[in-house]
C-alpha cells in the first residue's frame, strides 16, 4: 500500500548511493521528494562497489537490481597474497557469502554473462529466488542502475546544491546554489563524508573532525590483459585477491569481463593530505606512488606496475573512517543524515555503499507506517508532528548506528592488517593461512545475514501469496 498523495515531502542533499536508493525507495511509496546533487548524477568516476546479496535483495524489492547485475562475474574465490607473490591463504569465500543469504549460493559465471540477451526469463527468476552472489561492478553502473530506475525523472535535480536550510515546527525550507528556495516536510542529508548539510547542522563544530584519515587510497581501472601481450591476462576471471604487505595494502577485482578494479591503501606517513581544498591527489603525486609499487604483486604473476600500464583510470583520495558520534537528527526532527554523511569506512572490505542502504531500510522503515497512520488515518488525514518525525528519526539512528561501527571497526582492522601497520598484523599474517575459512568469511556472512530489508514491501524471495506485508 503506497502513501497517498499529500502534503508531505522529503529533500534529499546528494546523489549516489544513499541518495537514490532513498529516491527509489520513496518513489515505491509514493511519497513526494525532491534530490538535489550539487554535480553531475552517476558520472563516469570513481572506482567499483561491492554488493552484497543482502544489497540486492532491497534492489529486487525497488526493481533496481536487473539493471546492474549484468555483465557482473560472480566471486568464486577470495585471496591473499604477499608483495612477491606468494599465498598466504586461499578460499572460496565468494560462494559461501551467496549461500548465506539465499541457500542455492553462486551462480555460474557463464549465465550471470548472458543475463543481459538472455529471452528465457527463467534464468533471472531463478537468479532472483535465492541465488544472489557476491558481486563487484563500476561504481557509474550501478549509480546509473539506481538513477534510471526512478520514473519520474524532473525529481532528480543535477548541478544544484543547498547552501543553507531553515526548520520549523511545520517543515523546512533550503535554499539552493542558483537561489531557488524550496519548502518540504524533511531535510535528508545524503551528501557523503564531506557534507554540507551535516556542517549546516552543526555549525559550530568541525564535523571533519568526527572522522579519521590514516591511509590514503590509490585506485584504479585497467583492462585484464598484458599492455604487451592482448592474449594473457593478469587474472582470472571471477578472482579477487588481496594483497598484504608492509607499507601498502592492495586490492584487485577481476569482476567485469575484460577489466579489473584495484586499490592500493598507503599510510599517510608516507604522502601528506592534499592541499587546502583539494579532496584529490596530483598526477604526479599517483606516479610518485605506484613508482614506490610497482614491484608489489597483486596476484601470483601480476603486479600493481602491471595494472597500472594497461589502466584506463586512476585517482588517489584521502581514507576517511569514522561514525559520527553527534546525534545524526536535529532536535526538531526534520533533518537528518544518511551515508558517508555520517559513518565512512575504509574500502578494503567494500562494506560502506552497503551500509548506505542498510541506513535507507532503517529510516523508511520507520517513516513510510508514520506516514500510512497520519495521512491515511481512520480519524483524517494530517501530516506528521515534529514529535512524531523525531522519534523516527531517533529509532532509525538507534538501529542503524551499530551496524555502522561494526562495518566501520571491521574495516579499520582489516586495513591495518593488509598494510601491516600494527604489531598484531605480522603475527596474524603467519597465521593467516591456517584459519578456517569459516571463520574468514564470518565479516561478511554476519553483516549481510544480519541486514535489514523494506518492511513496508514484499519480500522478493516469500511464498507467492505471502508476499504482502
Amino acid at each position: 500500500m503506497s502513501v497517498p498523495s499529500s502534503d508531505f515531502k522529503v529533500i534529499i542533499a546528494g546523489g549516489s548511493v544513499a541518495g537514490l536508493t532513498l529516491a527509489n525507495a520513496l518513489e515505491k511509496a509514493g511519497v513526494d521528494y525532491v534530490l538535489l546533487e550539487k554535480r553531475d548524477i552517476a558520472p563516469e568516476l570513481g572506482f567499483a562497489l561491492l554488493i552484497l546479496p543482502c544489497t540486492t535483495v532491497v534492489h529486487d524489492q525497488l526493481g533496481v537490481s536487473k539493471r546492474y547485475l549484468p555483465p557482473a562475474i560472480p566471486f568464486s574465490t577470495r585471496d591473499h597474497f604477499d608483495e612477491r607473490g606468494g599465498v598466504v591463504s586461499r578460499s572460496n569465500e565468494g560462494t559461501l557469502i551467496g549461500e548465506k543469504k539465499g541457500g542455492s549460493g553462486l551462480v555460474k559465471s557463464q549465465v550471470l554473462l548472458g543475463l543481459e540477451t538472455c529471452a528465457n526469463e527463467e534464468v533471472m527468476v531463478a537468479f532472483h529466488r535465492g541465488r544472489r552472489p557476491l558481486i563487484m561492478i563500476e561504481r557509474s553502473r550501478y549509480l546509473c542502475a539506481l538513477r534510471d530506475s526512478i520514473s519520474d525523472q524532473s525529481k532528480l535535480r543535477a548541478r544544484e546544491g543547498i547552501v543553507g536550510y531553515e526548520e520549523g515546527p511545520d517543515g523546512v525550507t533550503v535554499t539552493t546554489d542558483k537561489g531557488n528556495r524550496i519548502q518540504g516536510s524533511i531535510l535528508v542529508g545524503a551528501d557523503g563524508v564531506h557534507s554540507s548539510i551535516r556542517s549546516m547542522l552543526y555549525p559550530k563544530i568541525d564535523t571533519t573532525k568526527q572522522f579519521e584519515t590514516t591511509f590514503r587510497v590509490l585506485i584504479g581501472t585497467s583492462f585484464n590483459h598484458d599492455v604487451d601481450n592482448k592474449e594473457k591476462l593478469l587474472m582470472k576471471e571471477g578472482s579477487t585477491n588481496h594483497t598484504i604487505s608492509p607499507g601498502v595494502g592492495g586490492l584487485a577485482c577481476a569482476s567485469i569481463p575484460g577489466k579489473i578494479f584495484w586499490a592500493m591503501y598507503i599510510p599517510l606517513e608516507k604522502k601528506p593530505l592534499p592541499e587546502s581544498g583539494r579532496r584529490s591527489y596530483s598526477e604526479s603525486d599517483i606516479e610518485e606512488a605506484i613508482a614506490e609499487c610497482w614491484d608489489v604483486h597483486c596476484c601470483a604473476e601480476s603486479t600493481f606496475g602491471d595494472l597500472y600500464r594497461s589502466r584506463t583510470a586512476t585517482i588517489m583520495v584521502p581514507l576517511e573512517e569514522g561514525v559520527v558520534d553527534l546525534p545524526w537528527s536535529s532536535p526538531g526532527g526534520r533533518v537528518a543524515l544518511v551515508g558517508d554523511a555520517v559513518h565512512k569506512t575504509t574500502a578494503t572490505l567494500g562494506l560502506g555503499g552497503n551500509a548506505a542502504v542498510d541506513g535507507v531500510c532503517y529510516l523508511t522503515n520507520e517513516l513510510i507506517p508514520l506516514l500510512r497512520r497520519t495521512i491515511t488515518g481512520q480519524e483524517g488525514s494530517r501530516q506528521p508532528t515534529s514529535a512524531e518525525l523525531q522519534q523516527v528519526m531517533k529509532a532509525y539512528e538507534r538501529q542503524q548506528r551499530p551496524r555502522a561501527a561494526y562495518a566501520m571497526k571491521a574495516s579499520y582492522y582489516a586495513t591495518r592488517f593488509e598494510t601491516l601497520h600494527s604489531w598484531w598484523a605480522w603475527a596474524v599474517k603467519w597465521v593467516y593461512g591456517l584459519l578456517p575459512v569459516g571463520f574468514k568469511v564470518r565479516v561478511f556472512s554476519d553483516f549481510n545475514g544480519s541486514a535489514p530489508v523494506f518492511d513496508w514491501l514484499p519480500h522478493p524471495d516469500a511464498p507467492e501469496g505471502k508476499k504482502e506485508q
